[in-house]
């Protein structure tokens, strides 16, 4: 743009230059001087000088307009020029003008984007409040039934405090029914002994020290066991009953001590003698029961269940074993009369160890990690069994769980 107006402001100063340059200046005449005459003389003009004054009268004229037209053209020359001049500095200016307005909207455009970045930044900020109002929001929500919750445990705690009560009569029934039927084999084995007595001295003496012993080897494998030292144990039982083979209290504990070592098959065997000496021993078939559902033998676990229950239909763990073996199972129907086992559960007692267990069933986790927490608080023995239970599988990799039960 710029170049072009001074391109046409050079041509038009060209051309008013060529125009100047080949017009013709002729110098204005020399006026004739009035010849004095005078006054009183008349004055005599012959034909050729008339003709000659009025040549020069049209020379005069003519050089004259001549005169006038260069002058008009030089003028006009010199106004188009100046036309030119300006048309050339006002394209200049107009170059001017447009580079700046396209600075100022480069600058505009670049302003424009650090608003859009600005905005940008904004959304951001309003979409991170907005997450944080949410989070505020399920934390609000969440505290809320934690207090509902606690309201609904509060307005029952009389009826938790009995089920406690109960709860603790049952767990400590439950950890002397070892020592109970111990205590049961002693006096029988001492009855045994009183007979033996009056038929011999010696041979009373001979079978009471071996009763003596095995008893010894069981209270041993007893102890064993709760230290955890299951083969000891287990061994410890295999001694009582090799000096005592009728004793049902050490083929029921080397089974116990066989299941804590994994050893499935064995432990079975050992319920099986247990049932063998006494058909009606409820205890064997729920351990036996037990150990089938960890082989997966689930028909052969509810079977063998189902004879606990028909001699003692109110056998809280037993029930609890044959929900868990028909939930494993999961045949058409089986689920279902889980659910009711367990409802029947609950509805009797819910603050005792098979209530955990029927909460874990239910998946029911926050009702039975508090009452989990709740036991093992009053019975730290209930961590081990807990931890190794079939019925806490889904929880046994829970943090949660972990915590109240240990590694």
């Amino acid at each position: 743009m710029k170049r072009a107006g001074l391109f046409i402001a050079i041509v038009v100063v060209v051309m008013c230059a060529g125009g100047w340059a080949s017009g013709e200046v002729s110098a204005p005449p020399k006026q004739a001087q009035a010849v004095a005459t005078p006054a009183a003389q008349p004055v005599s003009i012959s034909a050729d000088d008339l003709k000659t004054l009025n040549d020069k009268i049209d020379t005069l004229n003519q050089s004259n307009v001549s005169n006038l037209i260069s002058f008009t053209d030089y003028f006009l020359g010199g106004v188009i020029g100046v036309f030119a001049i300006l048309s050339g500095f006002l394209l200049f200016r107009a170059h001017q003008v447009n580079k700046d307005a396209e600075a100022v909207l480069r600058q505009v455009e670049e302003q424009s984007k650090e608003a859009h970045k600005e905005l940008e930044e904004i959304y951001k900020v309003k979409e991170s409040i907005y997450e944080q109002k949410e989070k505020t929001r399920e934390y609000l929500e969440r505290a809320r039934e934690s207090m509902d919750r606690f309201v609904r445990e509060s307005q029952l705690s009389i009826n938790a405090l009995l089920g406690e009560l109960k709860a603790e009569s049952d767990k400590r029934i439950q950890s002397l029914d070892f020592k109970i039927n111990e205590a049961m084999t002693k006096i029988d084995k001492l009855s045994e002994a009183a007979q033996i007595a009056a038929k011999g001295a010696k041979e009373s003496e001979e079978n009471t020290e071996k009763i003596r012993k095995a008893l010894d080897y069981f209270e041993e494998g007893n102890k064993l066991w709760w230290e955890g030292r299951y083969e000891e144990a287990a061994e410890s039982c295999n001694k009582a009953i090799m000096l005592d083979p009728g004793n049902l209290n050490a083929h029921l504990g080397k089974g116990i001590c066989l299941d804590e070592l994994g050893r499935r098959e064995e432990a079975i065997a050992a319920y099986d003698k247990a049932i063998e000496l006494d058909p009606k021993y409820a205890k064997a078939y729920n351990n036996k029961g037990y150990s089938l559902i960890w082989l997966k033998e689930y028909d052969n676990a509810i079977e063998t269940i189902d004879k606990v229950l028909s001699i003692d239909e109110k056998y809280r763990a037993a029930r609890i074993n044959k929900a868990l073996a028909l939930q494993k199972r999961g045949a058409k129907g089986d689920v279902q009369e889980a659910g009711e086992i367990l409802e029947g559960l609950l509805k009797e007692d819910n603050r005792d160890a098979d209530a955990a267990r029927a909460y874990a069933l239910f998946s029911r986790s926050d009702e039975m990690l508090s009452l989990a927490r709740e036991l093992v608080a009053k019975d730290t023995t209930l961590k081990r069994t807990f931890k190794r239970e079939l019925e806490f599988e889904a929880y046994w990799n829970d943090p949660d769980f972990i915590a109240i039960v240990g590694e």
